[in-house]
């Protein structure tokens, strides 16, 4: 990082995943969440005593390989184009800060196709996990060492 800062932050959040078609598929998703609490270089700082408003947003496209285990259990994993959109508005005296990163990520998820049955549809329930590594900030003039991220939770949806 070239003696540079190093932000984390806890981010709790809600998403849509999608994946369009059988053994290769065109999958993706979006999410956005509402970081809580941030740590810079080791010190932790809760947001809203720092920051009127908190938000992120995380996209992601690209192809996923899907391997059937069992007849109900399916695991994908593929590469993906990522961006996320991070903006955290000042409290008086503190200073607003954006980013707008852009790099690769490499997602997964592990579905189970359960027995039961909404508007005709099977209901499915899962898990997923997207590491993702960014290069690029477009907000700040391509000013960034590297980003990492780390983003997983949990999955109900309907096959159509």
């Amino acid at each position: 990082m070239n003696g540079g800062t190093r932000y984390t932050f806890q981010s709790p959040g809600v998403g849509l995943l999608w994946s369009f078609g059988h053994k290769w598929a065109f999958a993706g998703s979006v999410n956005s969440s509402f970081p809580i609490e941030a740590a810079q270089d080791g010190s932790s700082v809760q947001l809203d005593s720092v920051y009127a408003l908190a938000f992120a947003l995380d996209v992601t496209t690209g192809i996923d390989r899907w391997f059937h285990l069992t007849r109900q259990f399916e695991f994908a994993l593929g590469p993906r184009i990522h961006g996320l959109y991070t903006a955290l508005q000042g409290l008086p005296g503190y200073r607003t800060f954006q980013s707008g990163v852009i790099g690769g990520a490499l997602a997964g998820q592990l579905v189970y196709t359960t027995d039961r049955t909404l508007l005709g549809a099977p209901v499915l329930v899962g898990t997923f996990l997207q590491s993702s590594l960014d290069l690029v900030d477009v907000l700040h003039g391509n000013r960034l060492d590297y980003g990492l991220s780390l983003l997983g939770g949990f999955t109900a949806g309907l096959r159509w």
